[in-house]
């Protein structure tokens, strides 16, 4: 799934999804994130990602830092002491 960078007003970044990705964090405290060239960054909790659709108490278009990373088969985040599942939100980053 792929966000139109107008949509959000993020200007020239590139915004992408890691739906459907074969994803694995190492540890709870970051997570690895490969760009479409292949170069690989690795981010640090706590990390800022765009909420792209309404989940609970965070309305589609909020800003929220991840506080922890988890998982096996699916990707989720820890925000404000709940889990979610990282489909809900995009990573911006430009590398």
């Amino acid at each position: 799934m792929r966000v139109s960078p107008a949509s959000f007003g993020v200007g020239h970044f590139k915004i992408y999804t890691m739906n459907n990705l074969p994803i694995r964090p190492p540890a709870e405290n970051h997570l690895l994130v490969v760009n479409h060239n292949g170069r690989l960054r690795e981010l640090f909790c706590p990390f800022k990602v765009l909420c792209i659709m309404t989940i609970l108490s965070i309305p589609t278009g909020t800003w929220v830092y991840v506080d922890k990373v988890s998982g096996t088969l699916r990707v989720t985040y820890e925000i404000n002491d709940h889990w979610y599942s990282s489909e809900s939100f995009v990573i911006i980053i430009e590398f």
